[in-house]
């Protein structure tokens, strides 16, 4: 199990080749991952905040892990 200190550090080789190796279906896995985190703040009240604001639809989730993408991108530069 890796520990990250921090979720804008680089990510983990296994992590990388891992998703590497599986490329083609990387679309449809994080078409399910939004969909089951809007499942998620739907059913539990569990949310991801951007900025201060709660994300509850696709749309929402995905801009959020995309400016956290962004975020983790620019800290490793």
């Amino acid at each position: 199990m890796s520990v990250i200190s921090s979720i804008y550090e680089k990510m983990n080789e296994d992590h990388c080749q891992l998703i590497d190796e599986n490329s083609e279906h990387i679309n449809n896995m994080l078409d399910y991952a939004i969909s089951e985190l809007v499942n998620i703040a739907r059913e539990n009240d569990i949310y991801l905040v951007d900025d201060g604001y709660l994300c509850a639809t696709y749309e929402e989730i995905f801009h959020c892990l995309k400016h956290r993408s962004q975020k983790r991108k620019k800290y490793n530069q």
